[in-house]
């Protein structure tokens, strides 16, 4: 049975794919049709809608060093050896396990296709919010772009994982960093440099 999750009088179902297409330089140039409502849903409001991100690059979206090392790396990967790579991931809502996929494609002369696909969701036994803590003093616990997992006492742990044993408590949002933890680091391509004969 297809997971909805409605927000604001907006659904979400599984198989729906939000796309956007990057150029050369990591711009965007285009996204579908179900942008502007996925960026509504998910308390993106009118700063993320296609109009107020077109032009910009993919990077001004995205937080933490290594995050932006992680997709620049597919990225480069793509391009350079002409064929789509995939990634599974998650992206939580507050009250939804939400596990989706990403593949990149090139188009033509450096232009990249995303896609992102709800592949299945699951209902959290109570909601989870973090907060973004950009300061790197602050108490915060590191956790993963990909997976979502925690960084917690020198292990990855899953929120609900975390929740189970003890660790962690979720009455107010969760301050975070964001990082690769090392189980998705180790899928991560490595860098591509071209040969001199391909200059």
């Amino acid at each position: 049975m297809p997971c909805r999750l409605s927000v604001a009088g907006q659904h979400e179902t599984t198989g729906q794919i939000v796309s956007y297409w990057l150029e050369p330089a990591d711009r965007i140039v285009k996204v579908n049709s179900l942008w502007d409502q996925f960026a509504l849903a998910n308390g993106g409001e009118n700063r993320l809608l296609s109009s107020e991100i077109q032009g910009r690059r993919v990077f001004d979206f995205i937080t933490g060093d290594q995050t932006r090392m992680y997709l620049e790396a597919l990225l480069q990967h793509a391009r350079f050896l002409n064929r789509s790579i995939s990634r599974n991931y998650r992206c939580d809502s507050p009250t939804l396990k939400r596990f989706m996929s990403m593949s990149i494609t090139p188009v033509t002369d450096g232009l990249l296709q995303l896609d992102h696909i709800l592949l299945k969701c699951e209902p959290f036994e109570q909601p989870i919010a973090y907060r973004h803590e950009p300061d790197p003093q602050a108490q915060a616990l590191p956790r993963c772009s990909v997976c979502t997992r925690l960084l917690i006492k020198g292990s990855w742990l899953s929120p609900e994982d975390a929740e189970i044993l003890g660790l962690l408590t979720f009455s107010k949002p969760v301050p975070v960093t964001y990082r690769i933890c090392p189980s998705c680091r180790r899928r991560q391509p490595g860098p591509q440099i071209k040969s001199l004969s391909n200059r």
